[in-house]
């Protein structure tokens, strides 16, 4: 077993990143086949102290004093130089530290050397660091209590589904009616700490190998505009502006062509970035930025329930053109064995935001809901599954089912409106990308829900000899809120058709249909 726990040690000190990784993972799932029942519950049941001890540590200077002075210590010469900063006033650390330090030993955060001796190893270290603090912190403080109220929350709330950012663990926990964001804004010294953390987050380079990106990027660097002229790149709730920064060192052509986007008070304070213009900006709020090649979107839409990130989404594909491609950056959890780091983060964000880490099946399905589909999946880091996923526009293909004749070019005076690009056609008419993905995201809500609203949404009975491609069940949804059509026909006469899964399958409608015999259907394809 020595020579077996040897040549490990030599492996992991030799290995890179990847490797050290893999012999983690692969020491780890072999844990639970070592582990009597015993082992598991007292595993369990020390989880909880684990990270109480580590807070202790860390508010009592205890790690750091050991990784500053690579030197022996014994309890009574630590807690000496130990002090903790109580209101003003500094408290000597008095407490029985021989039991504490012991503790930490027998977990692997310091090393025993002998009887009563205790110094710093690589672990120490490593809980010394400013953002090891954070992570804690915010674990500590704001986790601990809301992964404390699961329970509770769930059977309260009889096992139902968390869809709401408002009613998670975290408001029982904390007795708060407001979403955690908001909370943590009155607490500065928690939300600086989730600011640490999100900074600590590996932030491996996105855009190396990902051949859609550099293609667009050095063709950008031929294309004849003048400086800021055409939008290049749009860092949507892009925080600090590291994302903008990174290309514009990689890519100085993109000076003046790189967007940053938060909230006011993350944007207003900033130092200026040479080459990149920085705005306030609401993702909750119309996308100002009309036609940008691409905008892209970091750690956000896990935050949120899928109700708001529809909102999200909205906004960004009312404001896309053609060229125009969303990059979301998230992970995408395999259908089986997702990792462990990824399944935590997944259900952290469950019991404090309502939000979550998404399948592929599950960012599809997003994507369709608003009129988009999914155009690559760009896996950057293998191990947490982050990926840069690529949406772009639903494209139709525009056909009358039943009917061999082509059908006419739409009206140029029927385009007049600027918020938003017109991209479908059926019959004579052309609709917009906007109301569609409105329309399909309404009508589908309505569907889970079990609701109606005037009798819509309901089963599409197939009258009128049409058919889709698209499998299961149609439900049709008038196109526009009001059930008023584009152009002519009767009320409700233009309708979004979808199934059971929210599958886009086509239009139907009576505008513009008059040589059709009054009603087409168009196919999505």
């Amino acid at each position: 077993m020595d020579t077996i726990i040897a040549q490990i040690r030599t492996l992991a000190l030799t290995a890179d990143e990847p490797g050290r990784a893999s012999i983690y993972n692969d020491l780890r799932s072999l844990l639970p086949d070592l582990l009597s029942p015993m082992d598991m519950i007292m595993d369990l049941f020390n989880s909880h102290l684990r990270v109480a001890i580590v807070m202790l540590g860390m508010n009592t200077g205890l790690f750091r004093k050991l990784a500053l002075h690579d030197s022996v210590w014994t309890p009574s010469e630590l807690a000496k130089d130990l002090r903790v900063d109580s209101k003003g006033t500094k408290i000597t650390f008095t407490c029985n530290t021989e039991r504490i330090l012991r503790y930490l030993a027998a977990n692997g955060m310091i090393e025993e050397t002998t009887v009563g001796h205790f110094q710093a190893k690589r672990t120490t270290k490593m809980l010394a660091d400013k953002r090891s603090e954070a992570f804690v912190l915010y674990a500590f403080e704001t986790c601990g209590p809301a992964s404390q109220a699961v329970p509770g929350f769930f059977a309260d709330n009889n096992y139902a589904d968390i869809t709401d950012n408002k009613n998670t663990p975290f408001q029982k926990a904390f007795q708060t009616g407001v979403t955690c964001f908001e909370w943590l804004a009155k607490h500065p010294k928690l939300f600086d700490a989730l600011q640490q953390v999100m900074t600590g987050l590996k932030s491996t380079d996105w855009f190396l190998n990902f051949d859609l990106f550099q293609q667009e990027a050095h063709r950008a660097a031929s294309s004849q505009v003048h400086l800021g002229e055409d939008i290049f790149f749009v860092d949507v709730g892009g925080g600090h502006g590291h994302q903008c920064i990174q290309l514009r060192d990689k890519y100085p052509h993109l000076q003046g062509r790189l967007v940053l986007q938060d909230l006011p008070e993350a944007v207003n304070h900033l130092p200026p970035l040479d080459g990149v213009r920085v705005m306030a900006h609401d993702i909750f709020q119309p996308q100002t930025i009309k036609g940008a090649r691409f905008y892209y979107l970091r750690r956000i839409l896990h935050d949120y329930p899928d109700s708001q990130c529809i909102q999200i989404l909205q906004h960004l594909a009312t404001a896309m053109e053609s060229g125009s491609r969303i990059l979301v950056d998230e992970i995408v959890l395999p259908d089986v064995e997702a990792p462990w780091q990824a399944t935590l983060a997944d259900v952290s964000l469950m019991i404090s935001l309502g939000g979550k880490e998404r399948t592929r099946k599950q960012w599809m399905e997003l994507a369709n809901r608003v009129g988009l589909c999914i155009e690559e999946i760009h896996t950057y880091d293998v191990e947490s599954s982050t990926s840069i996923i690529v949406l772009r526009r639903t494209i139709l293909l525009s056909l009358p089912l039943l009917l061999t004749t082509t059908l006419a070019a739409p009206s140029t005076s029927l385009d007049t409106r600027s918020d938003s690009k017109c991209v479908y056609y059926c019959g004579s008419h052309c609709y917009w990308a906007s109301d569609i993905s409105k329309a399909q995201a309404k009508g589908y809500s309505l569907h889970e829900e079990g609701r109606t609203i005037d009798d819509y949404p309901h089963v599409y009975h197939d009258y009128e000899g049409f058919d889709f491609t698209v499998s299961g069940t149609y439900y049709e949804y008038p196109i526009l809120d009001d059930y008023k059509v584009y152009d002519g026909g009767s009320p409700g006469a233009d309708r979004i058709i979808f199934n059971g899964e929210d599958e886009f399958a086509g239009l139907i409608t009576h505008t513009g249909a008059e040589e059709y015999d009054g009603f087409v259907a168009c196919e999505a394809v």
